[in-house]
C-alpha cells in the first residue's frame, strides 16, 4: 500500500471509494439521494484541495484508491488559543476491504506527519459512532475520546408540531442582549469537548464561547436567534443558521449549528417551541440540532416534541 496527496487533476479516482463509504453524511436523512450525497461529498473534497488551508492524501493499493484522509487548518481556533490547530475532516475507507483498520491507522499515521512537520500542536477528529475501525485507529494513534453528539431533525414532510404551553415570554433577539447571552453561554458549557480536555485553558475556552455568540448575533442574515425572558430579563436563548453550502447544492432548505442555552427550567421548553412555529412558517425543510448524549434534559426536550434521532458521533482529540 502506498500513501500520497491527492491532486485536483487526479480527484476522479476517488469516485468509487465515496461510492463505498458506509459512514456518509445525511445517509439517515430520507430526503437526501445516496448519489447526490456521494457527489457533494466529492466537491467537498475537491474544495478542500483547492484550500491551501487543507491537505488531501490518498492509500491505493496497486491502482485502486482504498482511502483517503483530509486535514483542515483551524485558523480562528487557533487565534482564540494561541496554539495551532487543526481538525481531519475526512476519514474514508473501503469498508468492503478486510483490512480496514490497517488502512485507517496508516492514513492517520501520515497525516501525523504532516502536522508534525507544520507543528501542529492539537488535532481533533469525528467518526461516526458505528464506524468501529476509525475509532480502534483513532485509539492507537493516541487520539483521546472528549465528547459523543447525537443529532436530531425536524423534517417538515413528516413532523406535526405537538400541542405544547408557553411557559416563558419568548421573543426575537436584540442587540443589546448580546453581553448576557455571552454571560449565558459562559455558564452552561462546563460538558463541553473542550473542558474535557486539560490542554485547553478556562478563561481561554469562555473567551471561544463568548466571542462565538457575539460573532454569530453580529450576522443575522442567515441566522435566527430567540430569547426568553423572566422578569423581562433573559434567561435563555436558541440560536440556529442555514446552511447555505447545504442549500445551494441539494437545493433543500436546511438549518443546523443550533445552540440552545438556558438557566432556568422551563426556558428550553419554550424555546424549543418557538423555534419549530418558527420554522414551520418560514418553510424550512430540514431543521438539525446537535447536542451530547449527556445532555438528559435536551434529549427529553427533543423527544418530547417529537423531533427524529438520525445519528451519532465521537469527538476525538490529540495532543501534539
Amino acid at each position: 500500500m502506498t500513501i500520497d496527496y491527492l491532486s485536483i487533476k487526479n480527484s476522479g479516482t476517488i469516485r468509487e471509494l465515496i461510492g463505498s463509504f458506509k459512514f456518509s453524511e445525511y445517509r439517515k436523512y430520507h430526503i437526501f439521494k445516496k448519489e447526490d450525497i456521494n457527489e457533494y461529498l466529492f466537491r467537498q473534497i475537491q474544495e478542500l484541495i483547492k484550500n491551501k488551508n487543507g491537505k488531501v492524501a490518498i492509500a491505493k493499493e496497486g491502482k485502486k484508491v482504498v482511502g483517503l484522509i483530509s486535514l483542515l487548518n483551524l485558523n480562528w481556533d487557533s487565534e482564540i488559543f494561541g496554539f495551532r490547530m487543526a481538525k481531519i475532516a475526512h476519514l474514508i475507507v473501503d469498508e468492503y476491504c478486510q483490512n480496514s483498520f490497517p488502512i485507517k491507522y496508516d492514513l492517520i499515521f501520515f497525516i501525523l506527519n504532516e502536522c508534525k512537520f507544520k507543528k501542529i500542536d492539537h488535532l481533533s477528529c469525528r467518526v461516526d459512532t458505528e464506524d468501529f475501525s476509525a475509532c480502534h485507529a483513532l485509539e492507537a494513534n493516541n487520539f483521546r475520546i472528549m465528547d459523543t453528539l447525537v443529532t436530531y431533525i425536524f423534517d417538515k414532510l413528516r413532523y406535526r408540531l405537538p400541542y405544547f404551553k408557553e411557559l416563558f415570554r419568548v421573543r426575537l433577539f436584540r442587540k443589546e442582549d448580546t453581553p448576557t447571552l455571552s454571560k449565558l453561554s459562559k455558564e452552561r458549557f462546563l460538558n463541553s469537548r473542550f473542558y474535557k480536555d486539560s490542554n485547553f485553558p478556562k478563561d481561554k475556552i469562555d473567551l471561544m464561547h463568548g466571542e462565538w455568540i457575539r460573532n454569530s448575533c453580529s450576522n443575522l442574515t442567515d441566522a435566527r436567534v430567540f430569547v426568553a425572558e423572566k422578569n423581562n430579563m433573559p434567561v435563555g436563548f436558541i440560536m440556529y443558521k442555514k446552511n447555505k453550502e447545504v442549500e445551494n447544492f441539494f437545493k433543500i432548505k436546511i438549518y443546523g449549528s443550533g445552540l440552545l442555552v438556558s438557566n432556568v427550567k422551563g426556558a428550553g421548553h419554550s424555546l424549543i417551541g418557538a423555534m419549530l412555529k418558527d420554522l414551520i412558517s418560514l418553510k424550512i425543510d430540514i431543521l438539525e440540532i446537535d447536542t451530547q448524549i449527556t445532555n438528559y434534559e435536551i434529549l427529553r426536550l427533543l423527544q418530547g416534541f417529537g423531533l427524529n434521532f438520525v445519528s451519532s458521533k465521537y469527538t476525538f482529540h490529540l495532543s501534539l
